[in-house]
């Protein structure tokens, strides 16, 4: 599992894939006595904050969908602040609540396959995909996977 590395947090990291701490991990790899599969993440979710605080993780969220939505204005590259109160998705947004977007771009898989073929001491047996459903596997383009296992 190459992901959620990070502390979920109301900065601009992302705690889904972050290169930086990845590193810390990577270097352990090539000694790591037994086999190791690989499973990569293709999601999104987004830090619901309010008042500064945490108030939980909204899946099946990305940019496209809250800037397709009137109730949401994009402040910053990962950041919507809510316009107005309102529900999506059966969940409730306060006015002035800020959503912080956490995705896996293509140019993060491909890295994140790079570097773990770098270091792991065999090629893997299995590949994992994480999360793949209607909503996920639309943000991608459609040689990914061909793309992505062709690292290793």
């Amino acid at each position: 599992m190459y992901y959620n590395m990070g502390t979920i947090a109301n900065d601009s990291l992302n705690s889904i894939y972050d290169q930086k701490i990845s590193e810390r991990y990577l270097k352990s790899l090539k000694k790591y006595p037994l086999h190791l599969d690989v499973a990569l993440p293709m999601y999104s979710w987004a830090v619901h904050i309010r008042n500064q605080k945490i108030v939980g993780l909204r899946s099946k969220l990305n940019v496209n969908e809250l800037k397709r939505n009137k109730n949401f204005e994009q402040i910053s590259a990962v950041f919507f602040k809510v316009k107005q109160s309102n529900y999506k998705n059966g969940t409730f947004y306060e006015e002035n609540d800020l959503l912080k977007i956490e995705a896996i771009s293509s140019d993060d898989l491909l890295q994140m396959a790079q570097d773990l073929d770098e270091n792991l001491g065999q090629t893997p047996k299995e590949i994992i995909f994480y999360d793949l459903d209607e909503f996920n596997i639309k943000n991608y383009e459609k040689n990914i996977f061909e793309q992505v296992i062709s690292c290793f």
